[in-house]
C-alpha cells in the first residue's frame, strides 16, 4: 500500500440547534474536526514522519428573517478548514516536464476560512419588482497557494505553500 493514500485522517463531530416559527428561522452548529496529518521525510525516502495533529472548533450560523409580506433579511457565518493533498505534501521532485518541475511542501498546514454572507431582499408581488443587497466576505489563514520560481537554467519550479492570509469581498446589487 503506498503511503500516499495515509497522508490525512480526519475525524468530525457536529453538534446542530435549530429555531423556526412563522417568520424565522435560526441555525447554529458546531463541527469538531480533529485531523492527523502526516507528511514525508525526504525528497528520495517516503520514510513518514511522526504525524501532525490539527483540531478545530467549527462555528456555523444561519438566520432568515421575513419581517414583512416580501421583505427578508438573511446571514449565513461559516468556518471550515480544507487540508492539503497527498500530492503537496508529497516532498520528491516532480520532474517529468523539465520546464515547469513541481516539488511538494511537507510543512503544509490546512487551510482555515470564515465566510460571511449578509443579504436584504424586497419583493412586491403586485408589480413583480425586486430589489436585492448582498455581501459576502471571506478571510482565510494559511491558504495554499503555488510559489513560483526559476533556476539558472530558467525551469520553472512550483511548490506549495501557506500564505499568512487571504481576504475575499463582493457587493451584489439587484434591481
Amino acid at each position: 500500500r503506498c503511503p500516499l493514500e495515509r497522508t490525512l485522517q480526519n475525524i468530525d463531530q457536529k453538534i446542530s440547534l435549530n429555531k423556526l416559527n412563522d417568520k424565522t428561522r435560526l441555525s447554529m452548529s458546531w463541527t469538531y474536526s480533529a485531523n492527523q496529518l502526516e507528511s514525508f521525510a525526504s525528497n528520495d525516502s517516503l520514510t513518514l514522519t511522526g504525524p501532525r495533529n490539527f483540531n478545530y472548533l467549527l462555528p456555523q450560523l444561519w438566520f432568515n428573517n421575513e419581517y414583512q409580506s416580501g421583505r427578508r433579511i438573511s446571514a449565513y457565518f461559516k468556518s471550515g478548514i480544507t487540508a492539503p493533498s497527498a500530492s503537496q505534501l508529497y516532498s520528491a521532485v516532480n520532474n517529468a516536464n523539465p520546464q515547469q518541475v513541481t516539488v511538494g511542501n511537507n510543512l503544509l498546514v490546512p487551510e482555515e476560512y470564515h465566510e460571511l454572507d449578509l443579504n436584504w431582499m424586497i419583493f412586491d408581488q403586485f408589480s413583480f419588482t425586486d430589489f436585492y443587497l448582498g455581501l459576502y466576505s471571506k478571510y482565510t489563514k494559511n491558504q495554499i497557494i503555488s510559489s513560483r520560481t526559476y533556476d539558472e537554467q530558467l525551469s520553472q519550479i512550483i511548490q506549495p505553500i501557506n500564505a499568512p492570509h487571504a481576504y475575499e469581498n463582493e457587493l451584489s446589487f439587484e434591481f
